[in-house]
C-alpha cells in the first residue's frame, strides 16, 4: 500500500457535528485501511478524558491537544509538552482584564475558570456536558500536567492578545474559542512523533480535517484532505476536498486515491 500512515481529525472530520456520530462509512474505510497494514491515527484538540465514544472504532495512536500528548493506544507517550503554570497565571489574569472564560484540558478532564455563553454553546456542539468544573485552575495544575488552555475569545480578542504570549501558538476550529498550545506544538509535529515510531517515510501519510487546527496536519502530509464541510483554510491547504462527513467524505476521498 502505497500510504501507510493515515492521521483523522475526530469533531468535523471523522465524527459528525449534526448526528454526533461516525459514519458507518468511515468506520468501515477506516476498519480497511488497518487490515490491509496501514496505521491509523486520531488526531484532536482534544484531551484523552473528553474523546467521545469510540467504542468498535479501531485505531493506532492518538495525537491529542493539537499535538502537545502524543500516545500509543497501548499507552506509549511518544511526546508531552504541558502548559506551564506561569502561562497559565498570565493568561487567567488576562481573562479576567477581558472577560472571556478560559479552561484547560488535563489527563483528570476539562476545568474552567468561569462559564460563559460561548462555552456553553461550544460544549453543546460537540455533545459535551455544558456545566464543567468551575475551580481554582492552579489549583488544578498543582496536582496534574495542564495539557492545553482553551479560550473562550473572539477571533479580535484572539489577534490583540497572542502578542502577549510570545511562547504559545493558538488555533481556532470554532469561532467561539481558541486552542492555546506551547510554540512548535500542532498536529503536524505529533505527525512527526508517529512517522519516526513507525519508520514511516513523509511521502507514505495521508491526514484528513476540517478545522483551522488541522492546516497544519493537512500541508505536512503528502497528501491533505479537507472535508467538504471545512473551514476555507483547510480547504486551500488541501491537496483534495472531498464531501462533508455527512455524505461519506472519508470514504469518497480514499476511493479518489485508490486506496480502497
Amino acid at each position: 500500500m502505497k500510504y501507510q500512515l493515515f492521521f483523522f481529525d475526530i469533531d468535523g472530520t471523522l465524527r459528525s457535528f449534526r448526528t454526533h456520530r461516525i459514519p458507518e462509512s468511515a468506520r468501515e474505510a477506516v476498519g480497511r485501511l488497518r487490515e490491509q497494514g496501514g496505521k491509523v491515527i486520531i488526531a484532536t484538540g482534544r484531551d484523552r478524558r473528553s474523546l467521545p465514544p469510540l467504542d468498535g472504532f479501531s485505531f493506532d495512536g492518538y495525537i491529542l491537544v493539537n499535538g502537545g500528548h502524543c500516545l500509543t493506544t497501548d499507552g506509549e507517550v511518544l511526546f508531552e509538552r504541558p502548559i506551564p503554570m506561569e502561562i497559565l497565571e498570565r493568561m487567567m489574569a488576562v481573562g479576567q482584564r477581558e472577560g472571556f472564560a478560559v479552561s484547560m484540558l488535563t489527563d483528570e478532564g476539562m476545568y474552567a475558570d468561569s462559564t460563559n455563553d460561548n462555552m456553553r454553546e461550544f460544549l453543546s456542539a460537540l455533545g459535551m456536558p455544558t456545566n464543567p468544573a468551575v475551580v481554582d485552575l492552579r489549583d488544578v495544575a498543582q496536582r496534574t500536567p495542564c495539557r492545553q488552555l482553551c479560550v473562550f475569545m473572539s477571533p479580535e480578542q484572539e489577534k490583540r492578545i497572542m502578542p502577549e504570549f510570545p511562547e504559545c501558538v493558538s488555533s481556532r476550529w470554532s469561532p467561539l474559542m481558541a486552542d492555546i498550545n506551547m510554540k512548535g506544538v500542532t498536529k503536524a509535529s505529533g505527525m512527526d512523533c508517529f512517522m519516526r515510531h513507525y519508520g514511516v517515510d513523509p511521502s507514505c501519510t495521508m491526514a484528513f480535517g476540517d478545522g483551522g487546527n488541522d492546516v497544519a496536519m493537512i500541508r505536512h502530509a503528502a497528501v491533505g484532505v479537507a472535508l467538504g464541510n471545512a473551514v476555507e483554510s483547510a480547504k486551500q491547504a488541501a491537496d483534495y476536498v472531498t464531501a462533508t462527513v455527512d455524505d461519506d467524505g472519508v470514504l469518497r476521498a480514499l476511493q479518489h486515491y485508490g486506496v480502497l
